[in-house]
């Protein structure tokens, strides 16, 4: 009996360990992290994979109900010689010193069920690192020492998603990574930067088609936990229609808020969450009456920004452009007269196939969230993009889940290489730079006599150097960086560290599935 019993527990064991497990790189999840996002679009481009709107992620993808498990194991090692690096890392926060991850990503999709999880586990040595005296605004940058464990660690279970669906609609709670935007190194809007927070979802768990036209939406409605220093809430809507032809279009809105929330200012006038839930469906203009006007923007923070992205199929090309605008005008009027009051944009492009090469790529970014030097910049006052104090400037574990180039800044990313499933060889040169109409730091700001003409931005250059190879069902990659950062707090202090990061990952998908058949 006790026998009987003690199998009929091993069976129900192993069947809820394969119910649960499942691997979120695969075909059948596409995650929010840009790492693998070059080769999944030149796939779709080449004709290999079905064509889907990447733009917003993370999607599951339409699956044959008789594959739809998958199971993935990986392990990464990094060195860092200087200041925190590393950005759209989501939880690794790569301090100074040796770190490691280690995680086992899951997925599954049926007809009326999307699933995935990711336990994992991260450990960082997180030396001793004096920071560089830095203006509030620009303390939520990658490389701040914003954990001061020694080490730093966390584990628990991240990309986390369980959603009911029909048909590709779907409802349910998430902690998963979000990316809004047709950009692979930043957005306007949402990336991976930092950790998933966790959050109630309703839309599209996939892009829904009708004849040539592709659709997509979503409704995203959070509480921040105690990893963010101030606990708002965050309300998004977005909505983005593709059209599949040559050239496929695609384009899109993102409608974000950021309301309520622990900090002095809010505490006089408190947003129950039925209001910060529908914050992101009041009008584009707020009352015009100056108290009110005041007053609501004392506690809410919107951005709206729309996006295009054209894919030549032909020439295997991605052109794309985002624009973006923060904060609420209080009139038509003011719209008109300051139509570029604290904007941001994006605009690039990946090129496939160069040369009549197939594996040769090449790619091109720009962001820029420039703030006037000036009281004006077209007839108004130019603002900085999602720069408040009171939402601990636009961050969750204390790095940004916008722009990780923080407020009045640009980047620029050049990459050029080989590319495609068996081995990529992808150098890659980026340029950011921090502060380039206001100063960055205390110090530089004491220095300064004449804010309008004697201002230097804080630079950082960056080499990277991204090696991938794969080697039966094993995926090993190598990456370096070598970063030297320019005028940090003066004109001539300046700073240089390197990053290795070796991985190995292995699908074991096949292997596991075929085990437990033969038990």
């Amino acid at each position: 009996m006790f026998g009987t019993i003690k199998k009929n527990k091993s069976i129900l064991l192993s069947f809820f360990i394969f119910l649960i497990i499942g691997q979120v790189y695969s075909q059948i999840y596409i995650p929010a992290d840009p790492y693998n996002l070059l080769l999944t679009e030149k796939n779709m481009l080449s004709g290999n994979d079905k064509p889907v709107a990447l733009i917003t992620r993370p999607i599951f993808r339409s699956v044959d109900m008789k594959n739809n498990w998958s199971l993935k194991v990986r392990s990464e090692f990094f060195y860092n010689s200087s200041a925190p690096n590393l950005e759209n890392m989501s939880d690794r926060w790569v301090g100074k010193g040796v770190g490691f991850f280690s995680s086992l990503n899951v997925a599954y999709r049926n007809q009326y069920l999307a699933v995935s999880a990711e336990p994992y586990y991260f450990i960082d040595q997180n030396d001793d690192y004096i920071e560089p005296n830095r203006l509030p605004k620009f303390s939520r940058l990658n490389d701040n020492r914003v954990h001061m464990e020694n080490p730093y660690v966390t584990y628990g279970i991240r990309e986390l998603q369980f959603y009911a669906n029909y048909k590709g609609f779907g409802a349910g709670f998430s902690n998963a990574n979000m990316w809004s935007g047709p950009g692979i190194h930043t957005s306007t809007t949402m990336t991976n930067n930092t950790s998933g927070f966790g959050h109630i979802f309703l839309g599209t768990i996939e892009e829904k088609h009708y004849k040539n036209w592709g659709f997509s939406g979503r409704y995203i409605f959070s509480k921040f936990d105690k990893k963010s220093k101030y606990e708002p809430y965050y309300t998004a809507a977005l909505f983005g229609v593709s059209y599949y032809s040559e050239p496929t279009i695609s384009i899109g809105i993102v409608r974000e808020a950021l309301t309520g929330g622990t900090h002095e200012l809010v505490l006089r006038d408190s947003v129950r969450w039925q209001d910060a839930a529908l914050s992101i469906f009041k009008g584009p203009f707020q009352p015009a009456d100056t108290e009110k006007y005041l007053a609501n923007w004392s506690y809410d923070d919107h951005s709206a920004t729309a996006y295009i992205s054209v894919l030549i199929n032909k020439s295997k090309l991605n052109l794309f452009f985002e624009i973006g605008r923060t904060d609420i005008t209080s009139s038509s009027w003011v719209l008109w007269v300051y139509p570029d009051h604290a904007i941001a944009t994006n605009i690039g492009f990946r090129k496939y196939g160069l040369f009549g090469n197939e594996n040769l790529f090449f790619g091109c970014e720009y962001f820029q969230n420039h703030k006037s030097r000036s009281t004006h910049r077209i007839l108004g006052s130019g603002a900085d993009w999602w720069e408040r104090e009171m939402y601990d400037y636009s961050s969750y574990n204390g790095r940004r889940w916008v722009a990780h180039s923080g407020t009045d800044s640009d980047d620029v990313l050049l990459m050029f290489g080989w590319l495609n499933d068996n081995l990529t060889i992808l150098p890659s040169f980026n340029y950011e730079r921090h502060g380039v109409n206001q100063p960055t730091s205390i110090v530089e700001t004491n220095l300064i006599t004449d804010p309008l003409n004697d201002i230097w931005p804080e630079t950082k250059l960056e080499f990277r150097l991204d090696l991938r190879y794969t080697y039966k069902a094993y995926k090993l990659n190598l990456y370096y960086e070598r970063e030297v950062t320019l005028n940090l707090e003066s004109r001539d202090k300046t700073r240089g560290g390197n990053v290795i990061w070796v991985g190995i990952e292995r699908d074991i998908t096949k292997d596991f599935i075929d085990k437990f058949r033969k038990k």
